[in-house]
């Protein structure tokens, strides 16, 4: 009796696990990632759209203060930074208080699964930034925007030499660098390389940044 009890009662649990699994299986507005990293440049998943905000110096700050024979002088107390983190001045040549006089931050470490192609750098402010890995496309850049060609199996990172130099309080700010691709259809969860990977429309991430924080 007891038998016969358990084996309805596991019949019945079987038919509601396999009902509730193909209700399931048609959401397509729900998906769902598992075993992802913590935001950081090591990581092997494509988590933002906006790849700045994954980037450090590798010792839980954003810059590493650094100079033509040191990567990273670890003055980071010394750094001039506004209240988002944004470096507001650099120190002049003749400066003997501090040994860095650049600032660069990691955006990909020679990552082999980061996405390879065309990045757009949009910042506020004028100065100097340099790029550690991708590829400056010049013909397509303007001041406030920045075209790179990031390679496969290489690194991104980015470099302040140059900020405010009219001292006028127009430091260079706002970083924020967009990954290559976008969304076909409107559709958020809709990946697409280039606008030919899609049947309609194709809206690239350039323009969805601001209200579409992760990547499909």
């Amino acid at each position: 009796m007891k038998a016969s009890l358990f084996a309805k009662l596991g019949l019945l649990l079987m038919m509601s696990l396999s009902i509730n699994v193909q209700s399931q299986t048609v959401n397509d507005k729900s998906p769902l990632g598992i075993n992802v990293t913590g935001i950081n440049y090591w990581s092997s998943q494509w988590m933002l759209i906006d790849v700045m905000k994954q980037a450090s110096d590798g010792q839980g700050h954003l810059w590493a203060s650094g100079n033509s024979s040191t990567w990273h002088t670890g003055e980071y107390d010394k750094l001039d930074l506004d209240d988002q983190g944004w470096p507001k001045s650099l120190p002049k040549e003749d400066d003997q208080t501090v040994q860095y006089r650049y600032v660069t931050s990691i955006v990909f470490g020679d990552n082999h699964h980061a996405p390879t192609g065309r990045y757009v750098v949009l910042y506020d402010g004028e100065g100097t930034l340099e790029y550690i890995g991708p590829s400056k496309v010049s013909s397509l850049s303007s001041p406030g925007r920045d075209i790179l060609n990031l390679p496969k199996d290489s690194a991104l990172m980015v470099r302040i030499t140059q900020t405010d130099p009219n001292n006028n309080g127009n430091y260079l700010r706002n970083i924020r660098i967009i990954s290559p691709g976008g969304i076909c259809n409107r559709d958020a969860f809709h990946f697409a390389n280039r606008p030919s990977d899609c049947e309609a429309t194709f809206t690239p991430f350039e323009y969805l940044y601001q209200t579409q924080t992760f990547h499909p």
